[in-house]
């Protein structure tokens, strides 16, 4: 067997060659310790990347009352549990000063509902005062 840099002869029990001092065969130890650095930096790359591709899926969705949110995004919701803490002075008295943001739009939304409430009724009085006079309501 001969060396590979200087072409001298080999033992095959040698390790490295008596001529120039190349070692024989496999890798040496700072080919072995480049090889770990370079798979650890990959490996820590790719945990960064797995870390921060969590982060921004597990991010909170933005609300209404950001003001990133569309405001398309601003759609009237049904009164939720906190809504039992509305007083009926706030809804018809306009009385909403302490209200919390979600008390608000709680509110805001029951006062839609009475509202739409109240225009069928009317809808439904001015078509039956026709039906039955053949004039319209005044």
């Amino acid at each position: 067997m001969n060396c590979i840099k200087c072409g001298g002869q080999l033992l095959e029990t040698a390790r490295f060659c008596p001529a120039c001092g190349t070692p024989v065969g496999g890798a040496s130890r700072p080919q072995i310790r480049a090889r770990l650095l370079v798979i650890g930096g990959v490996a820590a790359l790719v945990a960064v990347a797995i870390i921060v591709a969590l982060l921004f899926l597990n991010r909170a969705p933005p609300t209404a009352a950001s003001p990133a949110a569309a405001p398309s995004a601003a759609v009237p919701q049904a009164p939720v549990a906190d809504s039992a803490k509305i007083t009926a002075s706030q809804v018809t008295g306009f009385d909403w000063s302490g209200l919390s943001p979600e008390q608000l739009q709680a509110a805001r939304a029951a006062l839609d509902q009475a509202i739409a409430r109240e225009e069928q009724g009317r809808t439904a009085k001015s078509g039956a005062a026709v039906l039955t006079t053949g004039k319209t309501a005044p």
